[in-house]
């Protein structure tokens, strides 16, 4: 597949038509051989046999239906978690670049008209991190899903992941330099989340509230501070007042 976009915003870029996890190839690459991975290396592919999300759910869908990528950060500046916000946010301007008033479910989530377009997940080591996202190219039969061929947009692989490596590199250039400061408002503007009813499913429980902020440190914050979230589980209920 020909990435000639996608290559000008990464260090080394390796493509896959399969392949198990983009993510796990990347973190036993770099642990392997860490010198000829440097920061920005980019390992995207088509298909994921053994993709998973959050909680190692196992995210596989078929054949040409995606397009997953996981990038490499060497030494971050700031707390791991904040490069797959970033991640997410890159994708949110891409898409609202596009046209698409695409937003975040809180922590990291893509969404489109309130159904998951794109999911993200990290992995760290002692001096480096991996970021993964996947996004939805064709229907997947995922209950609350769409696809950009649902919404209407182009699914030419290093048009999108071009898009979002570029803008990726923008906003992590402003968090290294600026810190959490830098990004944080921008965030907040992109939250579906916030101002929602929510339920929340902890490791050891579940919270309903209000959610009023996302604070410095990215925690989801309910009821003005009555409970601060630091990850779970999250349903979306109703806007304050809907019945």
């Amino acid at each position: 597949m020909d990435l000639k976009f996608s290559t000008a915003h990464s260090s080394k870029l390796v493509y896959f038509e399969q392949i198990g996890s983009t993510n796990h190839y990347l973190m036993e690459k770099i642990s392997q051989n860490p010198a000829d991975w440097p920061d920005m290396s980019v390992v995207c592919a088509s298909e994921q046999t053994n993709g998973s999300g959050r909680h190692s759910r196992v995210w596989s869908p078929p054949s040409g239906a995606s397009l997953s990528c996981s990038l490499l950060v060497r030494n971050p500046k700031g707390a791991a978690h904040w490069y797959g916000i970033l991640l997410a946010m890159a994708a949110v301007i891409s898409l609202r670049s596009q046209g698409v008033e695409a937003g975040l479910k809180w922590p990291n989530d893509v969404l489109v008209e309130g159904k998951k377009l794109a999911g993200v997940l990290g992995q760290a080591s002692s001096d480096s991190l991996v970021v993964g996202i996947g996004i939805n190219l064709q229907p997947i039969q995922i209950d609350n899903s769409v696809s950009l061929a649902e919404i209407g947009l182009t699914q030419d692989f290093d048009f999108q992941l071009s898009n979002i490596l570029g803008e990726f590199s923008s906003l992590r250039r402003d968090f290294d330099l600026g810190g959490v400061a830098a990004v944080l408002e921008r965030l907040r503007e992109f939250s579906h989340t916030l101002g929602l009813e929510v339920r929340v499913t902890t490791d050891d429980r579940v919270i309903e509230g209000l959610a009023t902020d996302i604070d410095n440190q990215g925690r989801l914050v309910i009821n003005g501070g009555e409970e601060i979230i630091s990850a779970g589980d999250i349903l979306h209920l109703r806007r304050l007042g809907e019945v």
